[in-house]
């Protein structure tokens, strides 16, 4: 997809700002949970988010940016997590403990 077509709108700056972007992708995170990502509409993004659908649009262009940015913020999640397994000295761990460790994380 054309990148200029998914990017986000803005990066919020202030506190108040970023907590209302996270709301919004909470919310779509829930509605993927529960009903799937064709779920992901902006409109029931912001009714469950409990902010105006302009609030959505004013950070993401379309439904398909906000995926993408709960896509970016989970690979973004999980490749700190192996790296954390990866740091730590695994020659005193068994295999197992390590790799149920691994399977935990995603």
């Amino acid at each position: 997809m054309n990148e200029k077509i998914t990017a986000p709108r803005r990066q919020p700056m202030q506190k108040r700002a970023r907590a209302k972007r996270e709301a919004i992708l909470a919310a779509a995170r829930q509605l993927i949970e529960k009903q799937g990502l064709e779920a992901v509409t902006c409109i029931r993004v912001a009714d469950m988010a409990q902010v105006p659908v302009g609030s959505v649009y004013s950070y993401f262009p379309n439904n398909v940016a906000i995926i993408e940015a709960l896509a970016d913020t989970w690979l973004t999640d999980l490749r700190e997590q192996f790296s954390a397994v990866e740091q730590r000295n695994l020659q005193d761990e068994t295999w197992h403990v390590v790799f149920v460790e691994l399977l935990e994380i995603v």
